[in-house]
């Protein structure tokens, strides 16, 4: 096993070009694509709402949410299940921070996957792991 480089990126991907703008900013009614395997940041003001559509109907994706002002103060998935009473987040419950503030409002849920709080987010690690290159 190599020992960890903190300075060197864990592999490669899109996310770093796929931007949908300068500063995050989505247009609004604008549809954008997420390449498999990457992130994208978008900036959303107070009351604004975001969509995420899963097209393959199977696909995992993670989710994170910062406040913008302070990057510190974030989603934070072991708070969200106290503050719920739930593993499993559904249409109309608050998303709140590592200040249990709320951050986000999960509004409406179509897909027929599983949403949960305690699957960690997917990492190059826990790919070598399970043997993929």
């Amino acid at each position: 096993m190599s020992r960890f480089d903190p300075s060197a990126p864990d592999g490669e991907n899109a996310s770093l070009t796929s931007a949908i703008s300068a500063d995050g900013t989505p247009i609004p009614g604008r549809c954008y694509t997420v390449p498999a395997r990457c992130g994208v940041a978008v900036r959303l003001a107070a009351g604004q709402r975001l969509t995420v559509t899963n097209t393959h109907g199977t696909q995992v994706g993670d989710f994170w949410a910062f406040c913008a002002d302070y990057l510190d103060e974030y989603l934070l998935l072991e708070h969200v299940r106290v503050d719920l009473g739930s593993v499993f987040p559904k249409a109309g419950d608050r998303l709140i921070t590592n200040r249990r503030r709320p951050i986000l409002q999960f509004e409406v849920d179509s897909s027929p996957g599983v949403r949960d709080t305690l699957m960690e987010a997917c990492d190059i690690y826990r790919y070598r792991h399970l043997g993929c290159t």
